[in-house]
């Protein structure tokens, strides 16, 4: 049955529906069609070969029969079983079931929708061919999200339910239970980023089994009644994911959140890929976490009150062709979640993964505009005129923005003029004090001498993975880049956060266009600095360990790289143990005081 059409089939009231099933090498079986009863949780009988089962006369079954004495070599029958519906309700919207009784039993899942007159586009010339090239086409078949599976890891055993056609074939080559830890990054592939649950409803899949709707999954327990009660709805739950991926819009990507002033952000983020045209509006979804340090924001003690215990969302719709917008009305240094849906008349998208952002403390506004940095030397021109002529040599060596990306092979090529394209580079400066401070091995500091003398052998490969803590060796030489930021400083430290906090750059500190954070824990001097990239102050830190020493540092980022790294601040986050000691301090004192009163 690999042939049928088990994508969903759209119909309106009262036209005639057509669902088509192909089982190939069929024998002595029959088929037969079936509808769900949602209702029983059981499959009512339609037809039986061509000879139909139930009462209701709209149901018929178009087979291309071959009468057996037209040709003894010829058997009878053909591959394609039509079920027809004719003049069809909405009450006929829902899942069929094409069945071979054959050992084992194989079935085809067909989802039929009826649409509502209503929802016709207006005339032009056929409607209904109107309506199907404005619609995407689509096969079920195609949802194969293997490459999704593979990025997150899903054993190589289990890939097999990484496709929707597998899975409503039987051929997923594995046993469910042997992929159970592998089934929260499966079926959030699945549902690639679409919000199914409005179909799982309308379908009435218990709100208990509408994880896998929305892209989760919960491991079945030793619930028997649980475990029966969802596998009931596998074949709806799958039928509204491939109806889904079909017409509802994916996620919004790469949100980024800037505070604007003590009570405003700016939402950003880039449109999604799947069903794009059809996307009619965004919903940003921001929830207000909690409130900081109180005696930073002048605010009366019940203004106060309500900003630390106050939990709550509010949605701001904007527009389908618009990917940004500024959220206004927030409250001083509260740090705030937020996530994008995109919505069309089909549904909507699940939520974009979370950004967390502080507004500013009251009095701080960001900088509105960002100023030019100063132009680099002319090293193009230096090249030229030292009579380097070959293109990738110039395009590629002799360009301080791009030297990072050359590859070795240009090297090669261009070896012959490394001591001019260096020197050029160079433009007559030491950059050697830079290439130590930014961790540059002694053999390739030659590239940062004011007089350069270079050979490219094999012996300077390993050099080139640091070619653009070079490149910004280069720019912060020429004076194009920020320098370190200043007045760092650190507060509301927590038991597993700490809010960061920055001054612009005083040397073009106007041109900057973000931040970057480095941060390690102090354990031992030998751990790695994790990263958080385009950030600006207040910065709020989090997923850190209690009771532990940390460092960080920052640097400002421009046009042309990255400047000088600020001072490196330490500090301590709370114990766990400590604090509950603390609460708990408070709450005896509490009760004492209640009982002397």
């Amino acid at each position: 049955m690999k042939d049928s059409l088990t994508n969903p089939v759209h119909v309106y009231e009262g036209d005639d529906a057509l669902i088509t099933c192909v089982v190939k090498n069929i024998g002595e079986n029959s088929v037969m069609w079936k509808k769900e009863d949602k209702e029983r949780h059981s499959r009512r009988v339609l037809t039986a070969g061509t000879t139909r089962v139930t009462a209701d006369k709209r149901f018929a079954v178009l087979h291309d029969s071959v009468p057996a004495n037209e040709r003894s070599d010829v058997q009878s029958g053909g591959d394609v079983w039509v079920l027809v519906i004719k003049i069809v309700k909405s009450s006929d919207s829902g899942i069929y079931v094409c069945e071979v009784n054959s050992n084992p039993i194989v079935r085809s899942f067909h989802k039929l929708s009826v649409l509502s007159k209503a929802l016709q586009p207006p005339e032009n010339g056929s409607d209904f061919n109107f309506y199907e090239e404005q619609r995407p086409s689509f096969n079920s078949k195609n949802h194969n999200y293997t490459d999704c599976c593979q990025s997150r890891n899903v054993s190589l055993n289990c890939l097999g339910f990484c496709n929707i056609q597998s899975i409503l074939e039987g051929s997923t080559g594995q046993d469910p239970e042997h992929c159970e830890n592998d089934f929260p990054s499966i079926v959030k592939c699945m549902a690639d980023g679409r919000n199914h649950v409005p179909c799982c409803i309308q379908e009435r899949v218990p709100d208990i089994c509408q994880d896998v709707c929305r892209g989760e999954y919960t491991a079945i327990t030793n619930n028997i009644k649980t475990h029966f009660s969802c596998s009931a709805y596998t074949e709806q739950t799958l039928a509204c994911i491939v109806e889904g991926i079909e017409l509802l819009p994916s996620a919004p990507e790469i949100v980024e959140v800037e505070a604007l002033t003590e009570k405003s952000l700016k939402v950003s983020w880039s449109k999604p890929m799947a069903n794009l045209e059809t996307i009619t509006m965004y919903i940003v979804n921001v929830t207000s976490l909690r409130a900081f340090d109180r005696r930073l924001i002048d605010l009366d003690e019940d203004d106060v009150s309500k900003l630390q215990n106050a939990t709550e969302t509010k949605q701001y719709r904007v527009p389908g062709d618009v990917n940004e917008t500024i959220i206004s009305s927030l409250n001083p240094f509260t740090m705030y979640e937020i996530t994008v849906i995109a919505a069309n008349t089909h549904g909507t998208s699940l939520p974009s993964y979370a950004v967390r952002s502080l507004t500013l403390m009251p009095g701080m506004i960001k900088q509105k505009t960002i100023g030019e940095a100063p132009k680099p030397p002319d090293t193009k021109k230096c090249c030229m005129d030292k009579g380097i002529n070959q293109t990738n040599c110039l395009t590629q060596l002799c360009d301080p923005a791009v030297i990072d990306a050359a590859e070795i092979t240009t090297y090669m090529i261009c070896a012959p003029w490394a001591t001019t394209t260096f020197s050029c580079l160079a433009d007559g400066l030491d950059h050697t004090p830079c290439c130590k401070a930014r961790g540059l091995p002694d053999k390739c500091q030659q590239f940062c001498l004011g007089n350069v003398t270079v050979n490219i052998d094999f012996n300077v490969f390993k050099c080139f993975r640091y070619m653009s803590e070079y490149k910004n060796c280069l720019f912060q030489g020429y004076g194009v880049l920020p320098s370190a930021p200043i007045r760092v400083y650190i507060t509301n430290i927590g038991t597993e956060y700490a809010i960061l906090h920055w001054s612009p750059p005083k040397t073009l500190g106007d041109t900057v266009q973000h931040y970057n954070i480095h941060y390690r824990m102090l354990t031992t001097y030998d751990n790695e600095y994790g990263s958080v990239t385009k950030t600006h102050s207040p910065f709020v830190l989090e997923g850190l360990q209690h009771d532990m020493d940390y460092e960080f540092y920052v640097e400002a980022v421009n046009t042309h790289g990255v400047g000088e790294p600020s001072a490196r601040i330490t500090f301590r986050t709370q114990s766990k143990v400590l604090q509950s000691y603390s609460i708990s301090y408070y709450l005896s004192s509490d009760v004492l005081t209640l009982k002397r009163k």
